[in-house]
């Protein structure tokens, strides 16, 4: 005898509160689980192509929800604790904005363009000598702790005038509790050629820089100089900054404890 819609609706509800019902029991049993050896797949859900959509997994520390493949996922372990790992990692800006740039002022400072344009606030570092501009950056909770950051510059040349501008970024990073050397521990330098488009929006990257060994709320001294006297250095005006930023990654919403990232 043919199921009629209603009857078959009924019986989808009842089958998924069923699944529902057995998920959470299976959860429930897994907390009970005392493992101190390598994580146990004791649940995994495939697609029809055999790729992994859902596992629930036990560790030493409790039960976990895993989704997504083997090496790249997102997991939620029983007090609520994201994760995003491998390929699931993703990125995030620390961002300088040229206008919240203060210059250091006196010997090596860039100049802030004060003309009313919108153009205004953002910084001209001058053909003819070094001039510099200095800020710090703390890493944010959700970074992934000794990950590499991926730094780099957003500027402008000011006139149709061809060549290449030389900017250099140089670094010091200390962990808290951890003193700082006194000189920069990083130095970059990148060449980037101007084709005569005025106020063309140029991105030049510098070389990654490492944080192996770096934790939460470290703090990086940085300071970007044009290397005007550098004979590679031959754009003959100035170039603006328009902004500072550094790429990196995150591997959860937060850290778990206010100043330690796993608690």
């Amino acid at each position: 005898m043919p199921i009629s819609n209603d009857h078959e609706t009924k019986l989808n509800r009842m089958n998924r509160a069923s699944q529902n019902v057995n998920l959470g029991t299976i959860l429930k049993q897994v907390d009970n689980v005392v493992n101190s050896g390598s994580p146990i797949n004791l649940l995994n859900i495939s697609s029809s192509s055999g790729s992994p959509l859902l596992n629930v997994f036990q560790n030493g520390s409790g039960s976990s929800v895993k989704f997504g493949s083997e090496n790249d996922y997102l997991s939620i372990n029983n007090r609520g604790e994201l994760r995003l790992t491998g390929s699931a990692v993703v990125w995030e800006d620390l961002r300088f904005p040229a206008s919240s740039i203060n210059p250091p002022g006196g010997i090596g400072g860039a100049a802030v363009d004060t003309a009313d344009t919108p153009f205004i606030g953002t910084l001209l570092f001058d053909p003819a000598s070094v001039e510099i501009c200095v800020g710090q950056a703390q890493m944010p909770h959700g970074w992934k702790e000794g990950s590499y950051l991926s730094p780099h510059v957003h500027w402008s040349p000011i006139s149709t005038s061809t060549g290449s501008v030389v900017w250099r970024l140089s670094c010091e990073t200390a962990n808290v509790d951890e003193a700082y050397s006194g000189s920069y521990t990083y130095i970059s330098e990148v060449a980037s050629y101007v084709d005569g488009t005025l106020n063309d929006h140029i991105l030049s990257d510098f070389s990654d820089l490492s944080m192996t060994g770096k934790t939460l709320s470290n703090i990086t001294l940085w300071r970007i100089s044009r290397m005007a006297t550098s004979g590679s250095d031959t754009y003959p005006q100035d170039a603006r900054l328009l902004e500072f930023d550094i790429h990196y990654q995150i591997d959860s919403l937060g850290s778990n404890e206010e100043y330690v990232k796993n608690g």
